[in-house]
């Protein structure tokens, strides 16, 4: 790449001031108009009560699953009949778990240091800072002595604790009365529902 190409193909900033301008419309386009309205509400409205019929539905099917869990039946998926038809709740191996030490020690507490080694990993992140990523020499540099660890303060590292693999199963490895703690500090992400 060029200088002219690095010039050409550089973002640039500049603040501008927007108006709006009416469009002059036809009366069909009016009503067109005042539809949209009503249907974007009745849409918004809709995805509400869709939303809470589906955290009902979530709320009964899980007592269901982790019972089967504990009896060894486990499964990620559940068929959840209607009248009409029916849907499919599956769950993923996917959680949130919060990074501040206080909660990572009460998960540790609730379900014992050996639970908590099994469920849950360290895992460390490292990113280039922007400022680095930005300077063409100093990435070409990179790129050069990328083995070596001559270049000190250009990563930006991050420790976290993320679920081990399979947790959505080895979480039944529980007691019900931890696993009901364990899910209010960990959170799993929300099962779908499928037609």
């Amino acid at each position: 790449m060029n200088a002219f190409d690095k010039i050409a193909t550089k973002k640039t900033v500049t603040a501008s001031k927007s108006t709006k301008i009416a469009a002059t419309v036809t009366d069909e386009v009016k009503s067109a108009v005042d539809l949209v309205i009503k249907l974007k509400a009745q849409i918004k409205g809709l995805e509400k009560d869709q939303g809470d019929k589906e955290e009902l539905i979530r709320g009964h099917v899980l007592p269901q699953q982790d019972e089967a869990a504990r009896a060894g039946n486990y499964s990620k998926s559940f068929d959840v009949p209607g009248n009409v038809g029916s849907l499919v709740y599956t769950i993923a191996d996917s959680f949130s778990i919060p990074q501040d030490a206080d909660t990572l020690d009460a998960i540790r507490k609730t379900i014992g240091p050996k639970k908590y080694d099994e469920f849950l990993k360290d895992k460390r992140q490292v990113s280039v800072k922007p400022e680095v990523v930005e300077d063409d020499k100093l990435v070409n540099k990179i790129v050069e002595v990328l083995a070596k660890a001559g270049i000190e303060n250009i990563f930006t590292v991050t420790d976290s604790v993320v679920a081990a693999e399979d947790l959505d199963r080895k979480q039944y490895d529980l007691p019900q009365d931890k696993l009901n703690v364990f899910r209010t500090l960990v959170k799993q992400k929300k099962a779908s529902l499928k037609y």
